[in-house]
């Protein structure tokens, strides 16, 4: 195991140092200045070096979230150049992020998957008849699964050329990561449309 792999396989590290570092590095300068103000109060040099050794811990903290790109990170920007590509009317750029034996889910993940030409020929409608006139992401969420698989829960508000009025939905997307290093959608699912689950077209 590398050491990259080490430190990712840490959730703790990766969700509270690696994914959002702010909370710890705030926290540490806190100390860090609370405690350069006792070491002055003292009029102590070297209570200083107590401080320092906090700052120190805050810009390692914040380089290492910087250097390290987590499975989640890669998961959730992919997910945005997917939501990106259905707001522009691009299907086929959206079926080319789309693995082999991607399916089509609806209402829960374990439900009975329909298959990848499915999926495209819903992903396609968003050329026509659904082309999306507005969209808003209103939660995105990772969840790391280890290793190669990363799930996301994505809720948008989003108006198309077919809908009356803005619709809420929310989906679970399931990116694997390729040999090559390509992130790729393994399961696709519509969890609610408009507050209830969908049925017919996953897109209407």
């Amino acid at each position: 195991m590398s050491f990259t792999q080490f430190i990712l396989a840490d959730n703790l590290i990766t969700r509270y140092v690696l994914e959002n570092p702010w909370p710890l590095v705030i926290i540490l300068l806190l100390i860090a200045g609370a405690g350069t103000y006792l070491a002055i109060q003292r009029d102590d040099q070297k209570l200083l070096r107590i401080p320092l050794s906090f700052v120190i811990g805050a810009i390692a903290v914040f380089l290492a979230a910087k250097f390290f790109t987590t499975p989640g990170e890669h998961a959730a920007a992919a997910t945005r150049q997917f939501v990106q590509h259905a707001e522009e009317g691009r299907s086929s750029d959206m079926i080319s992020m789309l693995a082999s034996n991607a399916t089509l889910h609806v209402g829960r993940a374990g439900s009975s998957g329909l298959p990848l030409d499915d999926l495209e020929r819903e992903l396609q409608t968003l050329d026509g008849q659904h082309r999306i006139k507005s969209n808003q992401i209103t939660q995105l969420d990772t969840a790391d699964q280890g290793g190669d698989t990363v799930l996301v829960t994505l809720s948008c508000f989003t108006t198309t050329e077919s809908s009356y009025g803005s619709v809420p939905s929310s989906w679970l997307l399931e990116w694997t990561r390729t040999a090559n290093g390509v992130w790729q959608i393994r399961r696709l699912t519509a969890l609610r449309i408009a507050g209830r689950t969908p049925s017919g077209s996953v897109l209407r």
